[in-house]
């Protein structure tokens, strides 16, 4: 996947360019970093991980949709740790597929944010982890990935960037950090149990 945005000494002259590329952005409240305890025993939790180091923006929120059963509002908001990390617990089984990630633009006084789409990527190799068939409870692991500066655009063009599928961290590594943000619920023991099946 490849996207061209604006490159942050320029936004002062890309006004109009951020309002096209943000269209129909949601705004997006912050949820909390930790877990809520487990709603019920035939619920899952999704997680997963994006490297945000060479990202205009700094991940802060991102965005999963309910695609089967199908119901009204399909459309949940993703925690995340400010650290790469993102998941939300207590979805339902059914099928899913991972939307959008976001956060604040890095640039200095900036107030522009970003969203950074995964939709019809998971025909592509290596993102087949971002829509998901989740047909019994438990942990579903989105996958890790980065989005990664290609091409520095200069003063008069813009950077180019595409995400790339990492093999590390791992599943084993991503539920370790996740674990922290579970303690005192039961999602606790349930992530503690995936991390020991895995080698």
């Amino acid at each position: 996947m490849n996207y061209n945005l604006p490159q942050s000494a320029m936004k002062f002259l890309s006004v109009l360019l951020l309002a096209v590329s943000m269209s129909g952005c949601a705004i997006h409240f912050t949820k909390s970093e930790d877990v809520d305890d487990q709603e019920k025993r035939d619920s899952i939790l999704v997680v997963g991980y994006v490297d945000d180091s060479e990202a205009p923006f700094t991940m802060e929120w991102g965005e999963i949709k309910q695609v089967r059963p199908a119901i009204d509002e399909p459309y949940q908001e993703l925690r995340s740790n400010g650290e790469g990390l993102f998941y939300l617990e207590n979805l339902p089984v059914g099928s899913y597929q991972l939307v959008e990630l976001g956060g604040p633009d890095k640039g200095f006084m900036s107030q522009d944010t970003w969203t950074w789409g995964f939709a019809g990527s998971a025909n592509e190799e290596g993102f087949e982890r971002v829509e998901l068939k989740a047909k019994q409870p438990g942990i579903y692991y989105l996958g890790s990935y980065k989005i990664d500066l290609v091409k520095e655009g200069g003063l008069f063009s813009t950077d180019k960037y595409e995400t790339i599928a990492l093999e590390e961290p791992s599943e084993k590594t991503v539920l370790m950090k996740l674990l922290p943000v579970t303690s005192g619920t039961k999602w606790h023991d349930i992530v503690k149990q995936r991390i020991r099946q895995l080698k």
